[in-house]
């Protein structure tokens, strides 16, 4: 599983990286990529980098975190947007984008991990992975297979 956070307090940054790093015990999680603004996210997939789960603020300078979320959504309709922010008044606009989860800060461990858990959860149950002769793994989503 891959996660991109769009967070500009770092100090959060690291709070949601701390929760996330505790739970990868029970989840693979191949990468956690943390950016400061909406722009850095916003070339990155840009340049065909791909997450399967984006964790956004929405208070973000610049690109605003749900005009980020209509971007993302567009590129991805898959993807998992995770609105993490102070605005609750946005929260009509961040399920208008098909969010997962919307989150009001200061994030609280307890909730944060058990909304995670469910999501990844769901996630997890989308893909069976196969081990090929070669040892390479092939992750197919379930829906997929005929």
């Amino acid at each position: 599983m891959r996660i991109a956070i769009c967070e500009d307090d770092v100090a959060q940054t690291r709070i949601i990286e701390f929760y996330l790093r505790k739970m990868a015990g029970k989840y693979h999680m191949e990468e956690i990529a943390a950016y400061a603004s909406g722009e850095s996210l916003y070339r990155a997939v840009g340049k065909k980098k791909r997450f399967d789960f984006y964790l956004l603020d929405i208070g973000l300078p610049g690109i605003s975190g749900v005009e980020l979320g209509r971007i993302l959504r567009t590129a991805d309709s898959d993807a998992g947007l995770v609105f993490i922010t102070d605005y609750p008044q946005y929260v009509t606009q961040a399920f208008g984008l098909k969010s997962a989860q919307y989150l009001l800060k200061p994030l609280k461990s307890n909730i944060f991990m058990r909304t995670m858990s469910r999501l990844f959860d769901a996630y997890e149950r989308q893909y069976v992975t196969y081990v090929l002769e070669n040892e390479r793994l092939l992750k197919l989503r379930v829906r997929d297979i005929i």
